[in-house]
């Protein structure tokens, strides 16, 4: 755990206020959820990854389509959820490299290609399509589909589909 150097005093009702810097640093926003864990004589706050909670309809929705050689990666806030196809055994597990936070910005799908970083230290220079996932306009995740060749419009088709499908999902 690391020492931030800041103290706060609980209010009457309980309540502390998260410094601003804190909330920037770990991207949480207004109206965001927190999960409240006690680990020994910790109380621990962690940013509620919504995408997680359906990672079970996720993976059945990924795992439908037939992506041949290519790879898609589900992404929330700040992991990997889930992962199909050639680079799954690469990236299952791993922590996101500056593709995720620099991908999280972004409100509509869009095609790029060359050089990208998907984890630290893996690198392709691959043709992707990203789609953010979208809950009460804050894009909570991405999904991101990789292709060695030329990307079927049909898959990202879907995949768009999939991005506004959990995005609508999970608001319900």
């Amino acid at each position: 755990m690391k020492n931030v150097g800041i103290v706060r005093k609980i209010d009457k009702l309980g309540r502390i206020v998260i410094p601003k810097e804190v909330r920037n640093t770990l991207r949480i926003l207004d109206d965001d959820n927190l999960e409240l864990y006690i680990e020994g004589e910790n109380i621990v706050l962690k940013k509620y990854s919504y995408l997680k909670n359906f990672k079970e309809i996720s993976k059945y929705l990924l795992n439908s389509i037939n992506i041949g050689d290519d790879t898609i990666i589900l992404y929330d806030s700040d992991s990997i959820i889930d992962v199909i196809g050639k680079y799954k055994k690469d990236l299952i597990n791993k922590k996101p490299g500056n593709i995720l936070l620099k991908n999280m910005n972004f409100y509509n799908s869009f095609d790029a290609s060359g050089n990208i970083e998907i984890i630290d230290g893996f690198s392709l220079n691959i043709e992707y399509h990203v789609k953010p996932v979208i809950l009460n306009g804050m894009v909570i995740g991405i999904i991101m589909l990789l292709s060695k060749t030329k990307m079927n419009i049909y898959t990202v088709n879907i995949i768009d589909y999939i991005g506004d499908f959990l995005g609508t999902y999970i608001c319900s």
